[in-house]
């Protein structure tokens, strides 16, 4: 792998630099529809006047903000002085859960994400019931996603947590980039979400380990390649173990996500790391650096 890379041209470094630029965004909602896509994944298209000058990037993340009691509305949070976001004194906070934007039409203001489905839990029991025109707030955005123009290998690896996010990146990529996608316990009917690209290749895997039996041609060839990797926490150690240990890529280009964590509800986590970030931030950390989030992510 090619070493001295310029730390400012790096998709860590670009994805701090605008979180340090932009202001946390609420917006009010109305659900649009709701469409069945695959045995695992419902497309939601929500509609909105509140998201007029936003400007997406692919996999931008941002919390969907679930009302306690059916109907209701919600408080929106504000941005503290230590960059945290804050519910008003006495506000009833909702349940938070992390979607990924896949398509955003600022002309209309509709927004659409692609919702994993799995068995339980609050957004599953939303997502059943919710109805067009029902109400539901949002708060974000988290970028996720920076190419440098260097940039000519892209590895993505997700589970189905990551898909939509992989998709969005993969739609906007350049023809000349080559980009493999490992996609990891995952049906096959899946990685229809995936859009065509020139240089795509997609690679099935059962486990996040087996991803480590392999090496990539560019990884061989020494070429410099940016690693995006979003799945379970456990698996995301594995794999940005692999990557930076077998592979020797720079930690300035990867960005790791843990996007669930098993045997844990995600209010739970959220919990748990909210108290991270306010240990790191008293610290002298910085809020909006991807490292931070990613050794809170991985508690390392």
């Amino acid at each position: 792998m090619t070493t001295g890379t310029d730390a400012t041209r790096t998709i860590k470094a670009a994805i701090r630099r605008r979180a340090q630029r932009t202001e946390l965004r609420t917006a009010r909602t109305t659900v649009v529809d709701t469409v069945i896509l695959t045995r695992d994944f419902t497309r939601l298209t929500l509609r909105t006047d509140d998201l007029g000058d936003y400007h997406p990037e692919p996999a931008d993340a941002f919390k969907l903000m679930l009302p306690i009691d059916d109907g209701a509305r919600t408080d929106h949070p504000r941005r503290g002085d230590d960059g945290l976001p804050r519910w008003p004194e006495g506000a009833t906070q909702p349940v938070l859960r992390a979607l990924t934007v896949r398509h955003f039409d600022p002309a209309r203001g509709l927004l659409t994400v692609d919702v994993a489905r799995h068995q339980t839990g609050p957004l599953m029991s939303w997502l059943a019931t919710v109805r067009p025109g029902d109400a539901v707030d949002l708060a974000g955005m988290r970028a996720e996603w920076h190419l440098p123009q260097e940039i000519r290998d892209v590895i993505l690896m997700v589970d189905g947590s990551g898909l939509p996010g992989a998709a969005g990146i993969v739609e906007r990529l350049p023809d000349h980039v080559t980009v493999i996608v490992y996609v990891i316990d995952c049906p096959r009917d899946d990685l229809v979400l995936i859009p065509a690209h020139p240089r795509l290749s997609v690679i099935r895997v059962g486990a996040a380990h087996d991803i480590g039996h392999q090496t990539p041609r560019a990884v061989r060839a020494q070429r410099r390649v940016q690693v995006w990797i979003a799945a379970e926490t456990g698996d995301v150690r594995v794999l940005r173990s692999v990557v930076t240990r077998r592979w020797h890529v720079p930690g300035d280009d990867i960005l790791a996500r843990a996007y669930w964590t098993s045997g844990r509800s995600s209010t739970d986590v959220d919990a748990t790391n909210l108290v991270r970030y306010q240990h790191a931030i008293a610290g002298g950390a910085d809020v909006h650096d991807p490292v931070l989030a990613e050794n809170i992510d991985l508690d390392t």
